[in-house]
């Protein structure tokens, strides 16, 4: 995945949450950043504009880094790194 400003991105996991309201795309995206090694991407796809807030805050609780947030045509993809 190529980001603006940051180049390329290995994502190692992509959780769709279109559709789903708050706290179900916060849960996944924990869930899977915890099924995963430091250093790994995920990658949340969600029209939930609530979660997509939420998830930069969340990350610093997390012990992981919020990476990017981009807008899509009907979403919002959000990157996010386990660890610092």
């Amino acid at each position: 995945m190529e980001l603006d400003g940051l180049g390329r991105v290995r994502v190692a996991r992509s959780v769709n949450c279109i559709g789903d309201g708050c706290p179900k795309p916060q849960l996944l995206t924990l869930k899977a950043l915890n099924q995963l090694p430091e250093g790994s991407v995920v990658e949340l796809i969600s029209d939930n504009p609530s979660a997509v807030e939420t998830i930069p805050s969340m990350m610093m609780a997390a012990y992981g880094v919020h990476i990017a947030t981009v807008r899509d045509h009907s979403c919002w993809k959000v990157y996010v790194r386990k660890g610092y």
